[in-house]
Order: C-alpha cells, then structure tokens, then sequence
C-alpha cells in the first residue's frame, strides 16, 4: 500500500472514530435521559401508592386509585421498554466505537511499519553506496596493486 493511500486511509478512519464517538455520546444522553424518565414514573407510582395506602376514604379512593394506576403502570411499562432500547443502541454504539478506534489503530500500525521499512532501505541504501564508494576510493588509490 503506497503512503499516500495509507494517509487517506488513516484519515478516513479518523473520520470514522470521530462519527461513532459522536453516536455513542448520543446514545448515552438517550439513555441518561431514558433512566431519568423511568425514575421519575416509578417514584411518582410509590408516591401515589403511599397517598392511596395513607387516605382510605372508602371505595371511592381505592377506585380512583387503581383507576389512575391503571395508566401509570402503562407509561412505567413504555418507559421501562425505551430505557431498555436506549441500553441496548448505547451497547451497540460502545461496540461501533470500539470497532473504530481496532479499525484505526491497525492502519497506524500499518503507516509505523511503512515508515519504518521506508528509513531502513533508504539506510540499507545509503550503506550500500558507502560501501561501493569506499571499494571504488580503495581500487583508485592503489591501482598498481592487485586485489587481495
């Protein structure tokens, strides 16, 4: 792979890390939120049940009460179900973003490795040259002499 294509390479998957941090982030608030909603009506379900538990009035109170509960329960219901999509799209979106950053770090190790195959033949290419100038500067100065 040339340098040029791991570069764009790299930067793609640059990209993509930044995408998939950007979705989990998202996904977090979600669920935070999700976890708050879902408090929030099993708090108010307790508060109502101690009120009911606490004022026994008669029939009347417990009816009204069942009846209230009846559609509070529904909502705790449809609450607890988002909070268990938003846990699920935030795993999901954990395991993107670990993918991702896999993703990147193989082609860093890759552009490393390029690199550094690039200094060692440009040394082994520079020792090469060395030693023939040396070997030529060697025949130059002695050319009465055979090689030994």
């Amino acid at each position: 792979m040339t340098p040029e294509n791991l570069h764009t390479l790299l930067r793609l998957r640059r990209q993509a890390v930044d995408a998939a941090s950007q979705e989990f982030a998202a996904c977090l608030a979600l669920e935070a939120a999700a976890t708050t909603a879902l408090r929030e009506q099993a708090s108010r379900i307790q508060e109502q049940r101690r009120i009911a538990e606490a004022v026994t009035n008669g029939d009347h109170d417990v009816e009204a009460f069942a009846s209230w509960y009846r559609g509070a329960r529904a909502e705790l219901d449809t609450r607890i179900a988002r909070h268990e999509r938003a846990l699920a799209e935030t795993a999901r979106a954990r395991a993107a973003q670990i993918l991702a950053r896999t993703a990147l770090e193989t082609v860093e190790t890759l552009q490393a490795e390029a690199h550094q195959a690039a200094v060692a033949a440009s040394l082994r290419q520079e020792q090469h040259e060395s030693d023939d100038a040396a070997g030529q500067g060697r025949i130059r100065r002695s050319p009465d002499k055979p090689p030994v």
